[in-house]
């Protein structure tokens, strides 16, 4: 299935992300991939957008899994710093904008961990 979808489909192997759910900061609040959080303090509000995933590397050729990283209760964690401006005021109906700007800080977050879990995995070495 992946073959099929993945472009250029005749690739060495493929990084897959995928969403999984499990409590953000230690606290009774689950999350699942990709989103905000926020929480009010004694000065203010903590805001961040983050992705919850685990990443399964698979074999271009024969569609083995090569290594997974992250599971159920504890995934790859990726964060972005946010600000009320990510925070919309209708959860129903996110401006463009905002949608945007929360998937773009969501990306950067995402590539900036796949190096280290890939070295987890024992797929890239450690530097």
């Amino acid at each position: 299935m992946i073959r099929g979808k993945a472009r250029p489909n005749d690739l060495d192997a493929y990084i897959l992300v995928t969403p999984i759910g499990a409590s953000i900061d230690g606290t009774n609040q689950i999350a699942r991939g990709i989103g905000m959080n926020g929480h009010a303090t004694i000065v203010g509000h903590n805001y961040a957008a983050h992705a919850l995933y685990g990443l399964a590397v698979i074999d271009g050729h024969t569609g083995k899994v090569i290594a997974w990283q992250g599971k159920m209760g504890a995934p790859v964690e990726a964060y972005a710093a946010a600000d009320e401006t990510f925070w919309p005021a209708d959860e129903d109906n996110v401006p463009p904008d905002q949608a945007k700007k929360l998937a773009d800080a969501v990306k950067q977050a995402i590539a900036a961990s796949v190096d280290s879990e890939l070295q987890q995995a024992g797929l890239l070495p450690e530097q």
